[in-house]
């Protein structure tokens, strides 16, 4: 139901977004949905994930091919504080591209489970709008048959 509601993309992103939170009762907070009571159950996958100041790339240099890092925290966000970022400390299982698969196949099976007729449902729209697209044509003629005498 939550994937019906707030759609894919935000459940993807939420299942992205765990950290550690020692101050959480399963040790575990979500940058998405903010002091979340469940527990991180794809860590053993993803490995832990830290939320604070890492390197990010910026951009790259153009004369030698080479990565352009800044820290995050000498970035302010629009309230002055720094960006913190999300970071695996420690890898899991998979690597951080295979979870990041997984987590859209997992995904996609919410998705589809919200709603199994949903391709059904699209199929049938195209043919109700085909429909009423031929019946426009003889209703248009009907009406100026019907209205030729009074205009």
């Amino acid at each position: 139901m939550v994937a019906r509601v707030r759609g894919a993309d935000w459940v993807y992103t939420y299942l992205r977004s765990f950290y550690t939170d020692e101050s959480r009762p399963y040790g575990v907070n979500n940058t998405v949905f903010k002091d979340v009571g469940m527990p991180h159950v794809l860590e053993d996958l993803q490995g832990t994930q830290v939320k604070g100041c890492a390197p990010v790339v910026i951009g790259f240099d153009p004369l030698t091919g080479q990565e352009l890092k800044e820290d995050s925290c000498a970035r302010k966000d629009h309230d002055g504080n720094p960006v913190e970022v999300l970071y695996l400390e420690e890898e899991g299982e998979l690597s951080a591209s295979e979870y990041d698969k997984a987590v859209a196949d997992i995904t996609n099976f919410l998705v589809y489970m919200g709603e199994p007729m949903a391709l059904e449902r699209k199929e049938i729209g195209f043919w109700v709008l085909l429909f009423l697209a031929i019946l426009f044509v003889p209703v248009y003629y009907l009406n100026r048959e019907f209205w030729r005498d009074i205009h």
